[in-house]
């Protein structure tokens, strides 16, 4: 569950777009991915301060929190989702759907 497969799409963009629910909403941060994925090891992340790891290996990156476009908050997310999404795993889309998610 969550597990983000080889080849996929996912690990391959410059922009990484974090969001949680928030009152009746959501917020969202915008960061920019400043360094290649690594591996590292649940335990080791656990060390880190990663609060109750459930799998054996995950992949990181170093990250840099950009400025939010005052529009992102309007970002629908239900409308980003792909048909076959799971909780808690990561999906990618392009900057233009999330831009079009925000029309009505």
């Amino acid at each position: 569950r969550g597990a983000v497969e080889r080849g996929q799409r996912d690990l391959d963009g410059p922009l990484v777009l974090l969001y949680g629910r928030q009152n009746d909403g959501f917020r969202f941060e915008l960061y920019d991915r400043t360094a290649d994925w690594e591996s590292i090891t649940g335990e080791a992340l656990s060390r880190l301060g990663y609060p109750n790891p459930q799998g054996d290996t995950y992949l990181l990156a170093r990250i840099q929190q950009l400025p939010a476009p005052a529009w992102l908050e309007q970002v629908a997310v239900e409308r980003l989702l792909p048909k076959d999404w799971m909780p808690g795993r990561p999906y990618s889309t392009t900057w233009l759907d999330v831009v079009l998610s925000t029309q009505d």
